[in-house]
């Protein structure tokens, strides 16, 4: 029921009691009560009757406006977080690539390298007067001529090169 206090007290209310108790002590007790509640609704900013509905529009709109702030800094991070793993994956792959060709490089590298030094032992070989054959494992044989010098070959093995060879090798 409105009243002509409503927009001072926040509380609008009709009680029915005789005039006499309105004017004495209970009533002026009753009215400072009320000023007191009015006045503690309004320090802390409780809103009016008539400001609840716009209070109230204004509260919904930032709860909207926040929640749709909150889902959208969500998608924004999936969003960075998926660009950021296509990247990641991009350069691995790169990297990969990369890797892979340096890999057969060295692979190649060290083809050639191995077969150079087994053309110069066949060279060297050769050069000592030793004839060597593959057999079908793919090793180099060759079975010695009856009356082959061991100590020669020996001797002509430790000229080809500084390594020196192991008791072992000399007692065959």
């Amino acid at each position: 029921m409105p009243n002509e206090h409503s927009d001072k007290t926040g509380l609008a209310f009709a009680l029915y009691a005789p005039e006499a108790d309105w004017r004495g002590r209970a009533g002026k007790r009753f009215r400072k009560t009320l000023e007191f509640i009015s006045g503690a609704a309004d320090e802390a900013g409780v809103p009016r009757p008539g400001e609840m509905p716009a209070k109230a529009l204004e509260l919904g709109y930032a709860k909207v406006y926040g929640l749709a702030r909150k889902e959208q800094a969500a998608a924004d991070k999936d969003f960075s977080d998926a660009k950021d793993k296509r990247i990641d994956a991009e350069l691995k792959e790169r990297a990969l690539e990369h890797r892979l060709r340096k890999e057969k490089a060295e692979a190649d590298k060290a083809e050639v390298e191995a077969k150079a030094a087994l053309l110069t032992l066949l060279l060297k070989l050769k050069e000592a007067g030793v004839v060597v054959q593959r057999n079908e494992n793919g090793y180099l044989v060759r079975p010695a001529p009856d009356g082959f010098d061991f100590k020669l070959l020996m001797e002509s093995v430790r000229a080809l090169g500084p390594e020196e060879p192991s008791e072992q090798e000399t007692t065959v």
